[in-house]
C-alpha cells in the first residue's frame, strides 16, 4: 500500500513538474513570437522562425516538449525568465570579428567564410536546427512527408 502511494506521489510530482515545463516554455516573449534569422547573409535567404510553435505546438523527436534549453545549449537549466535567455549574437560573432571568451573557451563563429561566402557546414544554427529537424523527420513520418528536413522549408527565397 505504501509504495503505491509513493509511486503515485512521484508520478503527480513528475507530471506537474513536466507540465511546468510546457507552460514556461510556451511563455515566449511577445517581439520574440516570431523571428527573422537572418545574421548570416547566404544564397538560401533569411529564417522565419516561429518560436511560439516551436515552444508550444512542436515536439521534440521524442514526443517531449522543446524547451528554452533545448535550443538555448548553453543554459544548464531551464531560465527562470525569458529575460534570461541569451541568444547567439550574445556569445557567437561573425567572422572577422573579435570572438568571444567564455568559461575559459572561445565561442565558435556564426559561420565561417570559405571562398568570400559561408559555408554552410559551419552555419551554427544548421547544427541545432537541422540534426532536430532531420530527426524529427525520422521519427515521424507526417513530418517527413511535411518536408520538415529540407532546406526551403526554412529558408525565405
Amino acid at each position: 500500500m505504501i509504495t503505491k502511494r509513493i509511486a503515485w506521489t512521484l508520478a503527480t510530482v513528475f507530471a506537474m513538474v513536466s507540465v511546468a515545463g510546457v507552460v514556461y516554455a510556451a511563455d515566449v516573449p511577445k517581439d520574440k513570437a516570431e523571428i527573422k534569422i537572418d545574421l548570416i547573409k547566404g544564397k538560401k535567404g533569411a529564417v522565419k522562425f516561429s518560436h511560439a510553435k516551436h515552444a508550444s505546438e512542436y515536439k521534440d523527436d521524442k514526443g517531449g516538449a522543446i524547451t528554452c534549453k533545448t535550443c538555448h545549449h548553453t543554459e544548464k537549466a531551464e531560465p527562470k525568465s525569458a529575460k534570461d535567455v541569451k541568444g547567439c549574437g550574445d556569445c557567437h560573432v561573425s567572422d572577422g570579428e573579435v570572438q568571444k571568451e567564455h568559461g575559459g573557451k572561445k565561442a565558435p563563429f556564426l559561420a565561417s567564410k570559405k571562398d568570400d561566402d559561408f559555408d554552410k557546414n559551419t552555419v551554427i544554427f544548421h547544427k541545432v536546427c537541422t540534426s532536430c529537424h532531420k530527426k524529427a523527420a525520422k521519427a515521424t513520418p507526417a513530418l517527413a512527408e511535411k518536408g520538415i528536413d529540407k532546406c526551403k522549408n526554412c529558408h525565405a527565397k
